[in-house]
This record gives C-alpha cells, structure tokens and sequence, in this order.
C-alpha cells in the first residue's frame, strides 16, 4: 500500500512546480514531506535531462533543491506536531472541542508557514483570538 500511495503521488504530482521561494518550499514540504518532495525533485531533474530541455531547467531545479536544503537547515514548523499552541490551548480561549479547534490550528500552521505569524504561543494564541473574532 505504501508504494502504491508513492507512485500515485509521484504520477498525480510530477508536472506540478515544487517552488521557487521559502514558503512555496515550505507549503510543497509541508504538504507532502520531505522524501516525497525530494522523490518529485528527481523525477523532474530526470524528465528534464530526459527532453533535453534548455540547461536552465536543470539549474532552476537545482535551485529548487538549494531552497529545500535551507528550509530543511531552518528546522521550520511544517506540521501540527511542531506547532508552539495545541488543541487544549484553543480550547483554553474558549473555543469549544470540536471541528473549530481544528480549523484554528490549521489557519494557525498556514499562518506559521507563510511567515505572517512567528511560531511562538502567545503570537498564536493572539492570532487564533483575532480568528476567531472575525468568525464571530
């Protein structure tokens, strides 16, 4: 199943560009992880040399692979798991258990991984009030 799951995705995604900046790296890394994003990255790298396309392909690929390598080297917060608020620091703003919790975690790791908003508690928790406000 893990192979099938991997071929599916290296097919479905290989035309789409991986990035040509920090956060379309980061959002491409943060939506299908590194191995795969480096999977995707070979494959172009090979398509390329393959049709003989013009040697700038290659090099903006190799770009491409300079801005993984920094982003990977930043350790920056692509997941849930790394993000500096929880689901029970939403819920501590008030905000019901349930789909909402969700959503404010999720806007909240866009947000981190944007760079709109820093990776820090009370910067989230501030940013997740103003969310949820606007909700209201």
């Amino acid at each position: 199943n893990e192979d099938s799951e991997r071929i599916l995705l290296l097919v479905e995604q290989h035309d789409r560009p991986l990035g040509d900046s920090d956060k379309l790296v980061r959002r491409r890394l943060a939506q299908i992880g590194e191995a795969r994003f480096r999977d995707l990255l070979m494959i172009k790298k090979g398509d390329a040399v393959g049709q003989n396309t013009q040697p700038w392909d290659v090099g903006t690929l190799q770009g491409t692979e300079r801005l993984l390598n920094e982003v990977l080297r930043q350790d920056s917060c692509l997941s849930l798991r790394r993000l500096a608020v929880n689901g029970r620091d939403i819920m501590a703003l008030g905000v019901p258990a349930g789909p909402e919790v969700g959503r404010l975690l999720d806007a909240c790791l866009d947000a981190v991984i944007d760079e709109r908003v820093p990776n820090e508690r009370e910067e989230l928790l501030a940013f997740a009030e103003e969310l949820r406000k606007e909700a209201s």
